[in-house]
């Protein structure tokens, strides 16, 4: 089940306007990693969010700043 996070996280993949192999090798992850990220079954790390936000040049949101790691 999608969670807010997921989709946030398919937001700013969407936006980055990459292929899937690209996010994947960008982040150091595996494949099956990023689908667990995207269908929602695992959490994506604060790290990851913040490098995708990073990645297409949006403001971090509150909470993400790197103190608060």
């Amino acid at each position: 089940m999608r969670t807010k996070e997921s989709n946030e996280f398919l937001r700013l993949v969407e936006k980055a306007k990459m292929r899937r192999i690209e996010i994947v090798r960008y982040l150091g992850i595996g494949e099956r990693t990023f689908y667990k990220w995207q269908s929602g079954d695992v959490g994506v790390p604060k790290t990851a969010m913040m490098a995708m936000y990073l990645l297409v040049k949006e403001p971090l949101p509150e909470g993400y700043a790197p103190d608060s790691i």
